[in-house]
């Protein structure tokens, strides 16, 4: 994910801040305000702008409750039915475990970003110096509103 956003995929970064600061704790994520909770991925049709490089979340992840059950406008989680999806699931897990890490897609990707090394041309320097002004800019902007 963090590849496709060096590479110029264009997303709300503040968006991403505020959804990464709730981590992997389901209270602090619900607290956040539905818009922007709102997956950063989606298009103004809400519609995936990466589905061909979708997360693996969103791959395994096929409901088959009525689709009003995932409504989360009103900050309530509603139990959902979904396609058994164990092997997948195992795959993942797998990840997780070589990885050393988990956790939410916005905290995964808001470190990763801050990690990521990019190509070692000036061209992929060039980029990763952008992004990383970026991130920057939308974590003190974020932090200024809060800190009003």
């Amino acid at each position: 994910m963090a590849s496709i956003i060096i590479e110029g995929h264009d997303i709300d970064l503040k968006r991403l801040y505020i959804q990464s600061e709730a981590q992997n704790d389901d209270v602090k994520w619900f607290k956040t305000p539905y818009d922007i909770r709102r997956c950063v991925f989606l298009n103004n049709k809400n519609e995936c702008s990466i589905y061909e490089n979708r997360p693996a979340v969103c791959r395994t992840n096929m409901v088959m409750s009525d689709p009003s059950d995932c409504a989360t406008m009103d900050g309530k989680q509603r139990p959902i039915r979904l396609i058994n999806t164990d092997k997948a699931n195992m795959a993942i897990m797998a990840g997780y475990t070589v990885a050393r890490t988990g956790g939410t897609l916005p905290y995964l990707l808001w470190k990763t970003l801050h990690r990521f090394k990019g190509p070692r041309s000036p061209q992929g320097e060039s980029a990763m110096g952008e992004v990383r002004h970026r991130l920057k800019q939308a974590q003190n902007t974020v932090s200024k509103i809060f800190s009003m």
